[in-house]
């Protein structure tokens, strides 16, 4: 009965800190599938990487933010963001420079890795 109550104290602070509200139901659901194997290094692990996830260029656009499932279910807290100062990020991109979608400023990565996935879709419907 405590780990559960631990369990729920953990997806709580990590829903206080994830910046989209969305699908809190399936977002407890994944939370709760890393219980069984040391949960507290995972929910420590998880907290480490939303914490970078939140400085990254892509979270700047909240369209570009998961919601909080998919970051759960696609172990996304292991993935490496692109934060300024970052040896693979020579430098800032400035509102007004690099590629933009209407006023938005959008990060290569990720125009990149969308192309793909519209490109994979059409080849899908073929």
């Amino acid at each position: 009965m405590e780990k559960l109550r631990a369990i729920d104290v953990l997806f709580e602070e990590f829903w206080k800190a994830y910046p989209r509200k969305v699908g809190k139901p399936k977002a407890k659901e994944m939370w709760c599938r890393y219980h069984a194997h040391i949960f507290r290094d995972y929910a420590r692990q998880i907290m480490e990487g939303l914490e970078l996830w939140k400085k990254s260029y892509e979270w700047n656009d909240p369209r570009f933010i998961p919601y909080p499932a998919t970051f759960l279910n696609q172990r996304r807290w292991e993935d490496k963001p692109i934060i300024e100062g970052d040896r693979h990020c020579t430098q800032p991109i400035a509102v007004g420079s690099g590629p933009t979608v209407g006023a938005v400023r959008v990060n290569p990565a990720v125009l990149e890795r969308e192309r793909k996935r519209r490109e994979a879709l059409e080849i899908g419907k073929k």
